[in-house]
């Protein structure tokens, strides 16, 4: 009897296993990366964090701000654009805003007991004179005078 089939070593497949051994750790090890990536949160670029503000550069900003916003007010009553008793509302409103934007106390709304009690005299007594002239109808005030106080005030705020 005659072999017609010629038996291959065993260690002629080793090279073929190896390289499908090798493709397979490959494919597991890229589906791990990928899930490791879709997971990770995306970075995005942060923006630089700003330079630490001068507390004193901050007030000298705030007091320039408000200085121009009084000149505004100045102005318009000189043109007529306000009536004295709105313009001694805005000039209210603008100096409580720079005392809660210097203070961080929300003094918008506070009475002028409040206003005492925080400890603000020149607010206060500013405040005081604005208040006959911006709730009382017709009470004409002097308006101009009250805004080179506020001026006055918002300048010598320490």
């Amino acid at each position: 009897m005659q072999v017609t089939v010629n038996l291959q070593s065993n260690y002629s497949y080793i090279p073929m296993v190896l390289l499908f051994l090798g493709a397979l750790v490959l494919i597991v090890l890229l589906i791990i990366w990928a899930a490791k990536e879709k997971s990770r949160p995306k970075e995005t670029k942060k923006a630089p964090l700003p330079a630490p503000v001068n507390p004193r550069s901050r007030a000298m900003e705030l007091k320039r701000t408000y200085d121009r916003k009084l000149a505004q007010l100045e102005e318009d009553c000189e043109k007529g654009a306000v009536s004295e008793r709105k313009a001694y509302q805005k000039l209210s409103a603008l100096v409580r805003s720079f005392a809660h934007e210097m203070t961080g106390i929300k003094v918008s709304n506070y009475t002028l007991q409040e206003l005492r009690q925080a400890g603000m005299p020149q607010l206060t007594a500013l405040i005081e004179e604005c208040y006959v002239p911006e709730f009382a109808p017709g009470n004409e005030g002097q308006a101009k005078e009250a805004i080179k106080k506020a001026r006055k005030v918002i300048a010598e705020w320490i």
